[in-house]
């Protein structure tokens, strides 16, 4: 087991075959590094957790010879879709996925955010992203006349 300490101060322990999904922490793991307790300053406990609950599923999915399986498509899809239900967080373990070199995580929320995005308005994407408008009248005429003489 490895012991990491989160943003807040939790000590979290992790499985060493789940934290070798994640490059930076295999990397710690396969140069002998990973003894004591490995700070996590960027990352919450909560977010953490989530990002763990990943790892576990696939290390899993790996010791049972099912990485690439429709099952564990499926397992990703659902863990994405329930993260997507607040894309706060959803963020956060993207962010999370980032830092510690988490590929498939990584690729998977951002694919999520990307379909999120796909074919809609600025106004479309603002509201599924709780995104505040912060353009004046001004702004968006200037912004009209620009796209105008670029565009034609």
């Amino acid at each position: 087991m490895i012991t990491l300490k989160c943003s807040d101060g939790e000590l979290i322990e992790v499985r060493a075959a789940s934290a070798m999904l994640s490059k930076i922490l295999g990397e710690m793991v396969e140069s002998g590094h990973a003894d004591g307790v490995i700070p996590l300053t960027e990352i919450d406990s909560k977010t953490f957790k989530k990002v763990i609950k990943y790892c576990d599923k696939h290390a899993d999915f790996a010791a049972n010879n099912k990485s690439g399986t429709d099952e564990e498509k499926d397992w990703d899809k659902g863990f994405i879709d329930e993260l997507d239900k607040n894309r706060n967080f959803l963020f956060c373990v993207i962010m999370a996925a980032n830092f510690l070199c988490i590929r498939g995580l990584l690729e998977d929320g951002c694919q999520k955010v990307a379909d999120t995005i796909k074919g809609k308005t600025p106004e479309e994407i603002r509201e599924a992203f709780n995104i505040e408008n912060d353009l004046t009248a001004e702004d968006l005429k200037e912004i009209s006349l620009e796209n105008e003489k670029v565009f034609g």
